[in-house]
């Protein structure tokens, strides 16, 4: 439910001293329009983006370095769209806002707007996301923005008459085809690569092995489960968290008329959760809510589980205060504090920039951490780092520049990467001789022409009729591919190799039918609304990127994504 969906964030967003350091060292992100982005600003964004992703998944996704760097991405673009949209003078009014989250099916019961819903929700990012009502209104507001500035340059789109009749008969044509599904097990045994054909193929483009900046660092870990047992958690606190989390508490409705729960106890306590739930608006009131007892136990671990993370952060915090010099500069090294402390100091390999060391639980957000240390005395040492099971405390020991590897230190990882290439010389190579073959029994009887000149080759060739793009190839888990070459393709043609996933297709068309010409005018419309649809998107796209392109952002904020958008300038 919404009120757990967020809590990585309460974790990140906490206040420390190295947080106040960092935010004296890193004053913005990048520009937009000239103006400078904070990181406070872009923080926002951040949040607001993954907000919106967790209201239209209805779940919380985890974020690994994947969807971090979407996010990313996603913020910095909807910052420069709406710098974009307030400059073309777009704006959003109060009743529009008010219409948008009335209609919003989060906050709906039974197809009305309730209050309570609403309500809950804001409690929940103010707990969470640290989110005013006035500050959710305003994303609202920025997202009607954004949805005028698509409006705005798609209605540019059009759609020509050729067109429209194009996709009519790529919509309605039916097909009679064959085709053959070439594996790259066909012409693996054969490649055989001697080391110097091996050191040939790195000496052509060493760059394509480069290994990316990475960082050296060391730790120490406090696991969740050494603090388990030294936690006690009170009645009060159990009840608090049952009553702030009811959603996760709903059960499907019973198909029964007992009037009791499985442990034979009254259902009076749930009643009254059920009105606490449609209150607080933290559960709908067509799904029941489990009992207190039933669900007791699921929550004392919960909060017992909670409650070590703390203590564990609070010991973690403490062996930071432990490395900081003091007012003399003393300062006590990282193995000897962690010595004293009686903790093992792990030392993982180095990691680049969206790696995560194996064992370590905290995700990207220690990769970061990482990253942003330094030299100083008082910053080569982190924070707490908060994961899922421990809480970490990083040093570092060294930053590796990006470099370009002698062939010997990546000679295994080449040889792979040539005995790929070869293998797909030699399926092109085996699937033009094939098509080839094709082409000539094709003089001799056009019939089945693939089929017959796969089966002189030694491999399946499979037949299919009456082919839609409705009705795709059936059995065939490459149906949209084999669709996407036939269709601009005549009675009587083969298709090019297509690539995929490690295998080339080949089709034939056996013959082509043209759908009624009458069933057009009642296509047409649909079309036209598609392909405005489709061409509106596309047009969309490019805006963002001539829009990311034409902004200036930090390497350390959408650069590490490794996308390669806006001009990026390298942090400090």
């Amino acid at each position: 439910g919404f009120l757990v969906v967020v809590f990585p964030f309460v974790i990140w967003g906490m206040v420390t001293p190295r947080a106040t350091r960092e935010a004296r060292r890193r004053a913005s992100v990048g520009t937009i329009g000239g103006r400078q982005v904070s990181h406070e600003e872009f923080r926002a964004a951040y949040l607001k983006a993954y907000l919106s992703l967790v209201m239209t998944l209805d779940r919380r996704p985890e974020i690994d370095p994947e969807l971090d760097r979407e996010l990313r991405r996603e913020a910095w673009k909807q910052l420069v769209e709406l710098y974009t949209a307030r400059s073309l003078g777009l704006t959003a009014t109060d009743q529009e806002v008010i219409n948008t989250i009335r209609r919003d099916r989060h906050f709906q019961v039974e197809g009305k707007f309730s209050p309570a819903h609403y309500q809950a929700f804001i409690r929940m990012l103010a707990e969470t996301f640290g989110l005013s009502e006035r500050g959710f209104e305003e994303h609202v507001r920025e997202q009607i923005v954004l949805q005028k500035l698509r409006m705005k340059v798609s209605q540019a789109a059009l759609v020509s008459p050729f067109e429209q009749q194009r996709a009519f008969r790529l919509l309605t044509d039916s097909f009679d085809l064959d085709y053959v599904i070439l594996s790259n097990d066909l012409v693996r045994d054969k490649v055989r690569l001697s080391d110097e054909q091996v050191r040939v193929f790195y000496e052509r483009d060493p760059e394509m092995f480069a290994i990316p900046p990475k960082v050296r660092v060391k730790y120490v870990c406090f696991p969740v489960s050494n603090y388990l047992l030294q936690v006690s958690v009170t009645e009060e606190e159990l009840r608090d968290y049952y009553d702030q989390h009811l959603e996760e508490f709903t059960a499907p409705e019973s198909t029964g008329n007992s009037a009791t729960n499985s442990s034979g106890r009254d259902k009076s306590n749930v009643a009254a959760a059920q009105a606490r739930a449609e209150t607080k608006g933290a559960a709908s009131t067509n799904q029941p809510v489990r009992a207190f007892e039933e669900v007791r136990e699921q929550i004392e671990q919960a909060v017992s589980r909670q409650k070590a993370l703390e203590a564990a952060a609070d010991e973690a915090t403490a062996f930071v205060v432990l490395l900081a010099p003091d007012r003399e500069g003393n300062q006590v090294g990282f193995d000897e504090a962690a010595s004293e402390r009686g903790l093992p100091v792990v030392e993982p390999p180095p990691f680049a920039r969206d790696e995560v060391p194996d064992g370590v639980s905290a995700g990207l957000e220690f990769t970061r951490t990482a990253f942003s240390l330094t030299k100083a005395p008082d910053e080569y040492f982190s924070d707490a780092v908060i994961g899922t099971d421990a809480v970490y405390v990083i040093a570092l020991e060294e930053k590796l520049e990006r470099r370009v590897p002698a062939f010997e230190e990546v000679k295994d990882h080449v040889r792979r990467a040539a005995e790929r290439e070869e293998i797909g010389r030699l399926l092109l190579d085996f699937a033009r001789d094939l098509r080839a073959r094709a082409e000539e029994e094709m003089q001799k009887d056009p019939t089945n022409c693939l089929v017959r000149a796969a089966r002189r080759m030694g491999v399946p060739g499979y037949s299919a009729t009456n082919v839609t793009a409705a009705s795709g190839v059936t059995n065939c888990v490459y149906s949209d591919l084999i669709l996407r070459a036939v269709l601009v393709r005549s009675k009587g043609e083969l298709t090019d190799p297509v690539p995929a996933d490690g295998t080339l297709i080949i089709a034939y068309v056996q013959s082509r039918k043209a759908a009624d010409p009458q069933l057009f005018a009642s296509y047409r419309q649909p079309i036209i609304t598609a392909l405005r649809r489709e061409r509106g998107r596309m047009l969309w796209e490019s805006f963002e990127e001539f829009l990311l392109r034409n902004s200036v952002v930090s390497s350390r904020t959408v650069g590490a994504a490794g996308r390669g958008e806006g001009r990026h300038e390298h942090a400090p």
